[in-house]
């Protein structure tokens, strides 16, 4: 029977008689000894052509290649676990095991260390070892840390070589977007007058625009270098503008989700639509702000008028009826005083699913601007204070007349917001002030905001720019303000009689005018807005009034409140 014991390495067996090459492998080496003492070697040193020469078993096991897995699993993809290493010491015959190496020869220690560089070959077994090495495989894991130094009890930056590069896993930096340099061609959805003053701040900025918008005569058409007249749902529009385009962001948010993931399969859209699915919906909306723990009014979800019957009881003041999607500037809200018929305010609503929220007395209301980029870091403007008339903004004071406590917790929970939903891009929160000192969330708008539009003159970077900013991977503009100033919405009820006249307006010492080119005016549409910066906000309020006011009272117009 043919033995299947180990073949010596050193010991070359052309010179021995066929009798003696026949002896087991532990006579073998004692004869090979026993030559080498009397001399022999010299004589027969031509013979020793096979020195060195590895051999594995004698008897090899046949296998199919590729070789199988082995008894451990394979390190992951990103190297995170132990892989299945093979033995890296040589053959050892009968078994033996090595000798401890000096530094491991000490009175605590007598035994190999544990590890694969001086330790026997496991036993032969099927699928064994063959006369040709395997394709190298991974030793040690890059991130494990008790072989960091080859010993246990390691650290990551234990390692003599790129100590200060390791970091544990879970505190890697996220990989950051390629940044988009001026010159290349952002896209935008929606052509209103955000997407104007949008395009009017990429292109001082060197970058080229491409605008979809289902209107031809949309305001930002004429600074545009692409208009694409199509729906919002247009795939064949959808595709035309991504392929103009390298990084596309939106205006505002009555857009189609499935919309913006077409666009999204070929090009970067920032902020995410998982971000906008969110923020369209008021039940979805209310819903991710009540899970997560950030402070906002109650509500009930409604579907039906025997709902709305039964959440009226649970809110005896007055409430709000709010329509769940696609609501924006007081549209599809429905105030209901105690008392309220619930069938024929249902009705009234005419909408399949709503939202009921209680009546919140608040002191004022304000918003929080925070810019946030792809590497998770986060910039706010100081907070704005807003007065709504018709659910539509009458004024914006900047900054806002608040207490610093109250001011940093406004800050602070937009910028958790904005890190709980990852925007990428420029995120507005609005909120409500109470009595006590508290904020409740209101509304989220992840893009540029109305209160903002101030920004360009009262601020060192506007939030149209801090937008451009954030989606196309540059640093953060300073949002110090440069003064106090106050912001006036010009709605189409300024246009009752006719193109109002603009010249006492233009003559206002630190007054801005912006008109957005709409075509048409209609009550209640913004067709523009002022800008008036000066020492102190309650100043700038008073020298708004008294250019617009004039204005109002040759529309008809009740002059604006103080």
């Amino acid at each position: 029977m043919p033995s299947h014991g180990l073949i010596p390495r050193i010991l070359p067996l052309s010179f021995l008689s066929p009798k003696i090459e026949n002896l087991p492998a532990k006579f073998l080496l004692l004869i090979g000894r026993s030559l080498r003492i009397r001399g022999l070697e010299k004589k027969t040193s031509h013979r020793w052509h096979h020195y060195g020469q590895p051999l594995g078993l004698a008897h090899p096991t046949s296998r199919p290649n590729p070789p199988p897995k082995g008894r451990h699993t394979n390190r992951g993809a990103r190297g995170q676990r132990s892989s299945n290493p093979p033995a890296a010491a040589g053959l050892c015959p009968l078994g033996q095991k090595t000798r401890p190496s000096p530094d491991h020869r000490r009175s605590r220690r007598s035994r190999p260390p544990a590890r694969h560089d001086r330790c026997p070959h496991p036993p032969a077994r099927p699928w064994g070892s063959r006369r040709w090495p395997l394709p190298p495989r991974p030793r040690f894991a890059s991130l494990h840390r008790p072989d960091a130094c080859r010993h246990p009890r390691g650290h990551l930056s234990h390692r003599a070589q790129g100590s200060h590069r390791r970091r544990p896993i879970h505190h890697r930096t996220p990989p950051s977007r390629p940044v988009i340099p001026p010159g290349q061609t952002i896209g935008i959805v929606g052509g209103g007058q955000l997407g104007r003053m949008l395009a009017l701040t990429a292109r001082r900025m060197g970058y080229r625009i491409a605008i979809l918008d289902p209107e031809l005569a949309c305001p930002a058409g004429p600074v545009a270098d692409l208009l694409l007249t199509a729906p919002f749902d247009d795939s064949k529009a959808l595709r035309r503008l991504a392929e103009a385009s390298d990084i596309i962001t939106y205006e505002f948010e009555n857009i189609p989700t499935e919309s913006l993931r077409l666009i999204a399969t070929l090009r970067p859209v920032l902020p995410d639509p998982s971000v906008l699915q969110i923020c369209q919906h008021r039940e979805r909306e209310k819903t991710f702000l009540q899970s997560s723990g950030f402070p906002c009014p109650k509500f009930e979800v409604i579907t039906s008028a025997a709902d709305l019957a039964s959440a009226l009881r649970e809110f005896p003041d007055q409430c709000r009826l709010k329509s769940s999607a696609f609501g924006y500037d007081g549209k599809g809200q429905l105030a209901l005083e105690p008392g309220a018929d619930a069938g024929k305010a249902w009705s009234q609503a005419n909408i399949p699913r709503a939202i009921l929220e209680e009546h919140v007395p608040f002191v004022r209301e304000i918003s929080v601007l925070v810019a946030r980029d792809a590497q998770g870091r986060s910039l706010a403007f100081p907070p704005f204070e807003n007065r709504h008339h018709g659910g539509v903004l009458e004024r914006t004071v900047f900054p806002a007349r608040l207490s610093d406590p109250v001011a940093n917790q406004a800050l602070a929970l937009a910028r958790q917001i904005a890190e709980k939903l990852g925007v990428v891009g420029l995120l507005g929160v609005e909120m409500f002030e109470l009595a006590d000192g508290r904020i409740l969330v209101n509304e989220l708008a992840p893009r540029v905001h109305n209160s903002g539009h101030l920004t360009v003159e009262a601020c060192h970077t506007s939030q149209f720019e801090q937008q451009i900013r954030a989606v196309c991977g540059l640093p953060f503009g300073l949002v110090t303000p440069l003064c106090p100033a106050a912001m006036f919405n010009l709605l189409g009820d300024l246009w009752d009689k006719g193109e109002p006249d603009w010249l006492p307006v233009l003559g206002l010492p630190g007054g801005v005018l912006h008109l957005y080119g709409k075509t048409q005016a209609r009550p209640g549409r913004k067709m523009g807005h002022l800008t008036v910066r000066a020492s102190t906000p309650e100043e700038a309020i008073r020298l708004g009034h008294a250019a617009l006011n004039p204005l109002r009272l040759r529309a008809s117009l009740p002059p604006l409140a103080p």
